[in-house]
């Protein structure tokens, strides 16, 4: 679609292209031979653009330094066979966010054989000039010409009040949704759309016909559009008679919009050749529905005016075929860098000197360039300061790869937007330096002898290990130290940088208040130099572990033997807590396993075909068929067996309903109130499905116990089967709950799962195996930000510590950037590499180091307060400024989270606008408080007196701290501790 919305940094930014475009390569190796002279071309700005007097400056500078230097403009980057190392060594885009697609493809193209990049200004292609006609036209002029296109036929004329033919097609019909005349503003007659009660995998529309027909010349519609704050979306459909029906996602923004789609850009479910034609359309459709658009809340409005449609003779822009991401923000507020008011060298590197140090007031983007595991690296060379000295972002790096598709091609970034940055002697010398360096290969040698230096170097086991091990208290259900203690699991999942080991993750985890693991890696490794090495760092940084064993196969007692070995080679390991039989299983898997070369109850039950009347014999035939359907289905099951297991699935879920909140709440289990009680009509087929589960379990549980007594077992659930029966085998429980964090409700509901499991399990701890909100997820439209699930998961874990469970481990240590996960799973969905690469604790900067997010400055408080003794408390969620928030106390601690509020005593603003975590706790020399964003804190010393005296000092970094009327005012800085006393 074609938007006239305008091209912002924070609309871009981490949404460039993921295609990896590769050219073949003359060269074997893919490297130009050095040269003693650099050729350069620099790629003009476009004219009267306020980048165009940086192309002066630096070219100037270049040629200075003895670089042959040689100008190109957009058009002639497009002519003839393109770039190659024959011609040139390096491209310098001065104005990189503003280069066209089109010639974004040439570059990558040309970085394929080898060739050097110069990016400057932010992201490249992020706001990128488009093509009309002779010209290239920016965001604002391209707003122009949309305006001035004739759409000058009818689609959809706004009818009176009450009249039309409007049909509605709705998942819940009951709901008092409906679509009328909209007069209130006497410009432009809207027609408004409001659609109630649409929750998830639901969908609601209203059809109508298209009147008068349309001539089949036209290649474009054109609307007017705007939604209110829970509707970013809609989705428009046109419906024609012998085809599939045409979709398009409108997005939305809170004033009027307009709109122009080509009608190339409808898409089918199918992949017809043929394109969308309005001549043969009938109807017209708009609506909501999960697939077609995002949205959470229960509730839509929006609007919709003077549809028309005409015939464009030129060609639309398209940014379908984007380039590769020549720097890859982390997709939040975190690449942003708003108000730099210094740029130093960063230490470590070699190419910007250490005196290097501009000060001014600059904006920018953080030049991150994505490193690919054993192909790529990225070496930060300058650091964008704010008036507190403290890091924003990268404001220079460069991008090494010594293999892959860009092998022997080097990308220096440049992330600062403001022109005059790039005018100064500073960046001129740090340029000159990176392009000499570039060309001469050093960059390429130094980037393989570090990779080398890396995959060779080990981790000796030289720390020694606690004395006892991990228990049990049986009475209050909950884990214990070795000291005795109550042990409460701040914990996450580690399954290293695309299965590697980093001593430095161990680290960080330590550093963001971390004492807990659940991994994935190493658990099987033959190599003893692997396990040890796990063993070090758990010991070294005081991180527990939770093996994930795995390993599901269709031969039950060869599994077994296999989790014998594993229990033989952990079982003297006190940092060991226990072992997770398996990730989220299904009885699709499960029920496909065998034991003495049996099959499993489930399948001698054959549920197909004894509960035929039951379940939807087709749907199961398909997913038996096509094997790519949801649950998973064991890859040795024969489709004969895939049908049964796909029949128990479904009658499971029939089962499952009641405490599912009608399947919308698989994970959190809302009608959960005690141990399940299966109904008479189905009895025999769910526990057939028990006891298919048992034979697993309890094998397991066997072959563990009998190698290995130190440690407990669990089982990673996701859904109800962590309530079966034969869970009673187990030794506590591990849920995993992802319910998104949409309301206070949904946030509730996650933060209380563990209780409802308490009902079924009282004697076993209680802890979250797996949970966490993605900030690449998007909330009524806009993408989760890092601060709001901070809040959001400091509730989840303050939660499980109130309640007396033993913890919760979020999902993942580390964010994994969409072209790690393009290169090292490329079966991901692109949708699903955001999602699932923005869970992390560290946002992902390049570095081997990450940047941490709020969260690990909350933890960090959390465990501060943990390790001092702490336990227990109670907590209220509350909503309160727009966001979820919370209030908790204990005896010697207070934790609060919003963007303000308080207790009595101590109140609490967020500086920044975005929620925050403040905590406030008692330790041996005073209190220690923080927050992991900037915040106005105000405590009374007087109400406060178990924390705060009236001559107490304030020792720490902060901003200011005051006293006024015998109350202390601090300015807190995001994830610094003070401590008052």
């Amino acid at each position: 679609m074609t938007s006239t919305k305008p091209f912002t940094r924070r609309r871009f930014i981490g949404a460039i292209g993921a295609s990896l475009l590769v050219a073949s390569v003359d060269d074997p190796l893919g490297i130009a031979a050095p040269t003693s002279s650099p050729r350069a071309l620099l790629v003009r700005s476009k004219s009267g653009s306020k980048a165009a007097a940086v192309d002066d400056f630096l070219g100037a500078a270049l040629t200075k330094a003895g670089v042959t230097v040689g100008l190109i403009t957009y058009d002639d980057l497009l002519k003839g066979d393109g770039l190659t190392s024959a011609s040139t060594d390096v491209v310098v885009v001065p104005d990189a966010p503003r280069l066209p697609i089109e010639c974004g493809g040439v570059l990558a193209k040309f970085a394929g054989l080898g060739g050097q990049l110069a990016l400057l200004g932010g992201v490249a292609c992020s706001e990128p000039l488009l093509r009309v006609g002779s010209e290239w036209l920016d965001a604002a002029q391209w707003l122009d010409v949309l305006r001035a296109l004739p759409f000058d036929q009818t689609v959809l004329a706004v009818p009176s009040a009450g009249a039309g033919s409007w049909t509605r097609n709705a998942a819940n019909r009951t709901s008092a949704s409906a679509v009328t005349r909209d007069t209130s503003d006497p410009a432009r007659p809207s027609l408004r759309f409001d659609l109630r009660d649409v929750g998830a995998w639901k969908w609601d529309f209203f059809t109508t016909a298209i009147q008068p027909a349309v001539s089949p010349e036209c290649n474009a519609i054109s609307f007017w559009a705007k939604g209110d704050r829970a509707t970013p979306n809609c989705s428009l459909e046109i419906h024609v008679p012998g085809q599939e029906t045409w979709r398009h996602t409108v997005e939305l923004e809170t004033e009027w919009t307009r709109h122009v789609v080509p009608l190339a850009d409808f898409h089918a479910d199918s992949k017809a050749e043929e394109q969308l034609s309005l001549g043969k359309a009938v109807s017209i459709s708009f609506g909501v529905a999960t697939g077609g658009a995002t949205f959470t809340s229960n509730d839509h409005t929006f609007w919709i005016s003077n549809v028309s449609a005409g015939h464009y003779a030129g060609q639309f822009p398209s940014a379908a075929d984007s380039p590769v991401a020549f720097s890859l923000p982390a997709g939040s507020e975190m690449v942003l860098m708003d108000d730099i008011r210094s740029v130093v060298a960063c230490a470590g590197q070699e190419l910007a000197s250490t005196r290097h140090e501009c000060t001014g007031r600059f904006k920018g983007v953080s030049a991150v360039g994505f490193t690919l595991l054993w192909k790529s690296t990225y070496v930060p060379l300058l650091s964008g300061r704010d008036s507190y000295n403290r890091h924003l972002g990268w404001a220079a790096g460069v991008t090494t790869h010594y293999d892959g598709s860009y092998k022997g091609s080097n990308w220096f970034l440049a992330g600062i937007e403001s022109p005059d940055y790039y005018q100064t002697p500073q960046f001129a010398d740090l340029l000159v330096s990176a392009v000499r360096a570039m060309c001469s290969g050093a960059l390429l040698s130094s980037a393989r002898s570090a990779a080398l230096a890396q995959q060779q170097t080990a981790i000796p086991l030289v720390t020694p290990a606690p004395r006892s091990f991990v228990r049990i208290e049986k009475e209050a259900a909950r884990f214990i130290d070795q000291a005795g203690a109550p042990l409460f699991f701040t914990g996450t999942n580690y399954l290293g940088y695309s299965w590697r080991l980093r001593a430095e993750d161990f680290k960080r985890a330590h550093d963001a208040g971390i004492n807990f693991f659940r991994i994935w890696l190493g658990v099987d490794d033959p190599n003893p130099a692997m396990t040890d090495a796990i063993r070090e760092c758990a010991r070294r940084y005081g991180i527990y572990l939770l093996l994930h064993v795995g390993g599901m196969q269709r031969d039950g007692d060869a599994m077994a033997e296999r989790s014998a070995r594993i229990a033989k080679v952990w079982r003297d390991e006190p940092m060991v807590v226990g072992y997770d039989l398996c990730n989220e299983p299904e009885i699709t898997n499960v029920g496909a396993i065998e034991f003495g070369g049996q099959p499993s109850p489930v399948l001698r039950l054959k549920p197909y075909d004894k509960y035929a009347n039951l379940i939807d014999q087709k749907a199961a035939d398909s997913a038996a068929h096509d094997r790519k359907q949801w649950p998973p289905l064991a890859k040795w099951a024969t489709e004969d067996d895939a049908k049964h297991l796909y029949a128990a699935n479904q009658l499971w879920g029939r089962f499952a309903k009641a405490y599912t909140a009608d399947g919308t709440s698989t994970t959190t289990l809302p009608g959960v109130d005690g141990p399940l009680v299966f109904p008479a009509d189905l009895m025999e087929p769910l526990s057939a499905i028990n006891a298919s589960f048992a034979l697993w379990i309890d094998s397991q549980c066997t072959a563990i116990r009998a190698n290995d007594p130190n440690h407990f077992i669990t089982v990673g659930y996701n859904t109800l089967y962590s309530c079966l029966p034969c869970n009673k085998n187990l030794d506590f429980v591990s849920q995993h709950v992802y319910q998104a964090p949409a309301s206070l409700a949904a946030q509730r509901i996650n933060s209380t799962a563990l209780d409802r499991l308490a009902k079924v399990w009282p004697a076993q701890p209680m802890m979250l195996g797996e949970f966490g909100y993605t900030n690449g997820a998007l909330i009524d439209g806009k993408p989760l930000d890092i601060h709001a699930s901070a809040v959001g998961e400091m509730i989840v874990y303050l939660t499980a510590l109130a309640h007396g469970h033993s913890g919760c481990a979020k999902w993942m240590l580390n964010d994994i950037p969409v072209a790690v996960y393009a290169d090292s799973d490329p079966w991901l969905s692109p949708s699903s590499r955001v999602a699932e690469g923005g869970f992390g604790i560290y946002a992902y900067d390049g570095s081997p180091v990450g940047r941490a997010k709020p969260i690990a400055h909350a933890l960090r408080a959390l465990r501060g307060y943990l390790d001092g003794g702490g336990h227990g408390g109670d907590i209220v969620t509350v909503e309160a400024d727009g966001v979820v928030g919370y209030v908790y106390r204990a005896k010697d601690a207070i934790f609060l989270g919003g963007k303000s509020g308080g207790v009595d005593g101590l109140s609490f603003r967020s500086v920044t606008g975005h929620p925050i975590d403040v905590a406030l706790y008692r330790t041996a020399n005073g209190a220690c408080l923080s927050a992991d964003s900037d915040a106005l804190v105000d405590l009374d010393p007087e109400a406060m007196r178990a924390y705060v005296g009236p001559s107490s000092r304030v020792s720490g970094r902060y901003a200011t701290a005051s006293r006024s009327g015998g109350r202390l005012t601090i300015s807190l800085l995001a994830g610094e501790r003070v401590t008052i006393g």
